[in-house]
């Protein structure tokens, strides 16, 4: 599925270019704990300039964040850090995500408040390929 978004992208004030964000991967179970594991996405990450990683806060909360990660940059195993808020609690969830291949992540132990293995928390709902 592609969704065609719009991207302050130009040389003018009002200049726009236009981008496209796919599926690449979604939780099936998003409102459940999600153990450390790797999956499959949907396509090549290389086709993309952007991930766009969605996490929740956990199992029984609405709050979402989301992160913006340049291929480049995570391509080949580099750890990045997953880190959600959920204001109405002023606490903190996070995890990790590495992507070794072009069409793997993985995603480490989730924690709570700097605890590990805290797998209720910082729970990954989707990863999307950005394309400028």
């Amino acid at each position: 599925m592609a969704i065609i978004m719009q991207y302050g992208k130009g040389t003018g004030a009002n200049s726009r270019g236009t981008g496209r964000k796919t599926v690449l991967w979604s939780n099936s179970a998003p409102t459940s704990s999600f153990a450390a594991k790797t999956v499959n996405l949907s396509d090549s990450v290389t086709n993309y300039d952007f991930l766009l990683v969605v996490l929740a806060f956990s199992t029984g909360t609405q709050d979402h964040s989301t992160d913006l990660i340049p291929v480049d940059d995570i391509l080949g195993g580099a750890e990045y850090s997953l880190r959600i808020n959920a204001a109405s609690q002023n606490r903190t969830g996070g995890r990790s995500i590495t992507v070794p291949t072009a069409t793997t992540a993985t995603f480490g132990t989730g924690a709570y408040n700097g605890s590990s293995s805290q797998n209720g928390y910082a729970i990954p709902v989707a990863i999307y390929g950005v394309k400028l």
